[in-house]
């Protein structure tokens, strides 16, 4: 247990709060002894804050020790892959998939982006994807030049599928997820 006796609640300061989630980094209070990840920590740190703000809104105390004290996350995932494993990757895709990988590949798009590209958005004929603000992370537009493979790949697609308004559907419908769909093409892939 981190406080060795039971301060009062005035007596916590931002140090105390501080000290805690630094002594959280290096022990669980689980039988495991595994350190807890950041996510974790900010998690309780959330929940902590959250009590000391019931404790100002009943007049206890005036202030939260607490109040933004959260361990900076770094949530940067590089994955590379080689050419072989692009190639198998997008040979081994089948259907949607195949269109959602190819799109990721070769333009960066996140999977949301992917999932809610309208046809509208695209310029086969300069070969450029429109993303309206709406639809990005930062909430701003910005343009994508299309590869000459890509823009091959889509314009055969629109001509499977004249009436869709969306890129990536199943059974002429949008999709809301690819979870399913990844996880079974990635078991298929000699690097899953």
């Amino acid at each position: 247990v981190y406080f060795t006796k039971d301060p009062l609640l005035c007596e916590i300061k931002r140090k105390d709060v501080e000290d805690y989630r630094a002594w959280r980094k290096t022990h669980s209070f689980m039988e495991t002894k595994e350190t807890l990840a950041a996510s974790t920590i900010n998690s309780e740190m959330a929940t902590i804050s959250y009590f000391f703000n019931w404790c100002i809104q009943r007049e206890y105390i005036s202030t939260n020790p607490a109040f933004k004290c959260k361990l900076k996350l770094s949530n940067q995932r590089i994955v590379s892959l080689t050419e072989d494993q692009i190639k198998e990757l997008y040979d081994t895709a089948e259907g949607h998939m195949k269109t959602a990988v190819a799109l990721a590949v070769f333009t960066g798009m996140r999977r949301s982006e992917i999932l809610t590209l309208k046809w509208k958005h695209l310029d086969l004929e300069d070969g450029c994807v429109h993303l309206e603000g709406a639809l990005t992370k930062s909430k701003r537009p910005r343009d994508i030049p299309l590869t000459d493979g890509l823009r091959g790949l889509l314009k055969a697609k629109r001509g499977q599928e004249p009436e869709a308004e969306y890129v990536v559907v199943f059974n002429g419908d949008p999709i809301v997820s690819i979870r399913t769909a990844w996880v079974n093409l990635r078991k298929k892939l000699s690097f899953g």
